[in-house]
């Protein structure tokens, strides 16, 4: 059976770190192949990630997906998720998907917390396009300092300056390697409710 991935991870509040990783590794896994293929997603985020029975997460929703360099006149855009030059330029690439996963990342380890929750799109649109400001979400709890580094890097000003997805991928290998599993990861506190309202 194949759910949406928010269900599964309201259900599921006592994953490892190495689980999850294992979960973001599936989500850089298909989107190398989409960057591989020159196709940009544009509407990357945990809400458009489906898990099937072998938890294995597959990216779906693919309603805004474009060739590799888009220019786009449509001003509704998941601002939340969106790079500096999809909000300001209105322009997309592959690295527009890569500051949207670094956004990903940062749901997978609050457990689909929405993203900056409690501010407006305007407030998140002022965050997302200040180049000086380097760590636009906080560090979740037990995230691994390594991971949040490399959630820092995807949510670079410049999009030369973010990691491609064939990068990702051989770095999130590397940190589920070399990490040294302790306790699953628990959010007695997670509410569904909190992923409302989340264009």
């Amino acid at each position: 059976m194949v759910v949406i991935w928010l269900i599964f991870l309201a259900r599921n509040s006592n994953l490892t770190v190495n689980e999850l990783l294992e979960m973001a590794i599936d989500v850089a896994r298909g989107m190398s192949y989409l960057e591989e293929k020159s196709i940009v997603h544009r509407d990357l985020a945990c809400r458009n990630l489906l898990i099937d029975g072998k938890r294995k997460i597959k990216v779906n929703d693919f309603g805004m997906s474009r060739e590799n360099q888009y220019q786009s006149s449509d001003t509704a855009i998941p601002v939340r998720w969106a790079s500096p030059e999809m909000i300001c330029q209105m322009k997309v690439t592959s690295k527009s998907d890569s500051y949207s996963f670094g956004v990903v990342l940062w749901e997978i380890f609050s457990f689909a917390k929405q993203p900056y929750y409690g501010l407006s799109n305007n407030q998140v649109a002022e965050i997302v396009c200040d180049k000086h400001k380097i760590e636009k979400l906080e560090k979740p709890d037990n995230c691994p300092e390594i991971l949040y580094k490399l959630m820092t890097r995807c949510w670079s000003f410049e999009s030369t300056d973010r990691p491609t997805f064939k990068e990702i991928l051989k770095e999130l290998t590397t940190i589920k390697g070399t990490h040294k599993e302790k306790e699953p990861v628990v959010y007695a506190n997670f509410h569904y409710g909190d992923y409302a309202n989340v264009n």
